[in-house]
């Protein structure tokens, strides 16, 4: 069996699978994939930016039974998804043309690939029972990659959500554990001092890409409570609660 803190070349486990611990330490990881550069451990790591070429697609010429699993849909030429990158992630309906509305509906996606060229997209959905509300041709859709499939170390503008912490350094395009719940070491910003107790996560304004400092702007995302005070950048242990 793998190790928790041992990064693989071949998929384990679906993407966002939650492992809890069982020593009493409340630590809670999400299975991930890294993107196209190493990780380093202790530092911030959030979801690819979304492709906005997945993003509020005109069904033109394509439609969706109720009940249908296995469908084909049009997107944006050159969008640069390739074949079963959509697995695990969402399908969603931004806007209907019937009266029968299919907005909101969302739906995990199992599985996609290319039917013709980079235009048409054949997508298999996970949920059993298919498509809950007819889709015509005028309706428009979305599609989005998992949150923990090539996930990146956050930048220092923030274009994603924080998925978690790599408790060890992971090798690009591996596969890994990225802690998002309890006691976790993790790199304080080089110009930032936080306080034990005090909320804490991505700054108003970082200097280095996936350190931690204190939080309280609209523009911060809280990721934890301090522990411990590290000095710039170095360590503190931080209570993760990351959603």
């Amino acid at each position: 069996m793998d190790s928790l803190f041992t990064p693989t070349s071949a998929q384990r486990h679906a993407m966002g699978r939650i492992l809890h611990s069982n020593d009493g330490t409340g630590r809670m990881w999400r299975y991930c994939k890294n993107g196209g550069t190493a990780l380093t451990r202790a530092f911030m790591v959030s979801s690819e930016a979304p492709s906005a070429n997945g993003l509020e697609i005109v069904s033109t010429g394509y439609t969706m039974s109720v009940g249908d699993i296995r469908f084909e849909m049009l997107l944006t030429t050159s969008n640069n998804y390739s074949d079963h990158e959509l697995a695990d992630g969402y399908l969603y309906m931004n806007r209907s043309a019937t009266a029968g509305s299919t907005v909101g509906d969302t739906y995990l996606i199992k599985d996609n690939w290319w039917y013709t060229s980079d235009t048409v997209m054949t997508v298999e959905l996970a949920d059993e029972n298919g498509i809950r509300t007819a889709v015509v041709a005028t309706d428009e859709l979305s599609v989005m990659k998992s949150p923990f499939r090539d996930v990146v170390v956050t930048p220092t503008t923030q274009a994603a959500i924080i998925v978690g912490i790599p408790n060890v350094d992971v090798t690009a395009n591996y596969y890994f554990w990225a802690q998002y719940r309890g006691p976790c070491a993790v790199i304080v910003d080089t110009s930032e001092t936080i306080v034990i107790g005090e909320p804490c996560g991505y700054p108003a304004t970082p200097n280095v890409a996936g350190a931690i400092g204190p939080i309280g702007a609209d523009t911060d995302t809280y990721i934890g409570n301090a522990m411990t005070v590290g000095a710039a950048a170095e360590p503190s242990m931080v209570m993760l609660n990351i959603a």
